[in-house]
């Protein structure tokens, strides 16, 4: 079996569980980051990228000057 880059993975159990070949106890809900497949284990997602903020709307453009500031021509 060849090697791949590590990656996380969750014990999605009730239970603890051991995995010898790390070696480490994994408690239920928690993630390792292990190059390969864990039985029972599921793959956890990476974070998707952050979406871009979007452009003011016209409405938000024209919107009136906060109170106590004189609007601009």
């Amino acid at each position: 079996m060849s090697d791949t880059a590590p990656y996380l993975q969750r014990n999605p159990g009730p239970d603890p569980v051991d995995v010898p070949a790390i070696p480490a106890t994994v408690g239920p809900g928690d993630t390792v980051n292990w190059h390969i497949p864990i039985a029972g284990f599921e793959p956890v997602p990476a974070d998707p990228a952050p979406a871009p903020d979007p452009k003011p709307s016209r409405k938000a453009a024209a919107a009136p000057a906060p109170s106590g500031e004189e609007p601009t021509p």
